[in-house]
């Protein structure tokens, strides 16, 4: 995975609330779930992303969609994983970038 590139969705003044998080984050700690996990040997197989709704106004973009992704462990074995996120973009002069927004599991049906 590109650390890098998925940073920089993410606007400088950011705060949002991951599932696996006991409170809300900032840009300084928004991928730790993701780097606490690269540092155990896992990778991310796979991700699909399922858009559900959009809304945009000026240059403001709340976001809601389903993702399923696998991380897969040293030994090869694919964890399922899926999530309900929702985003707030907005448009400023490097474009499009994240400014909140939270996730959290998805039910028993992967609703």
């Amino acid at each position: 995975m590109d650390l890098d590139k998925y940073l920089s969705l993410w606007h400088a003044s950011v705060v949002g609330w991951p599932s696996s998080y006991s409170a809300p984050a900032r840009k300084d700690h928004i991928a730790d779930w993701i780097t606490d996990r690269v540092k155990k040997g896992f990778s991310i197989a796979s991700y699909d992303l399922e858009p559900l709704a959009i809304q945009i106004t000026d240059n403001v973009a709340v976001v809601h969609y389903r993702v399923k992704y696998s991380w897969v462990d040293k030994e090869g074995k694919a964890t399922p994983v899926g999530s309900r996120i929702h985003h707030t973009w907005m448009k400023g002069r490097d474009g499009w970038q994240i400014i909140g927004g939270m996730s959290a599991p998805v039910d028993a049906q992967g609703r």
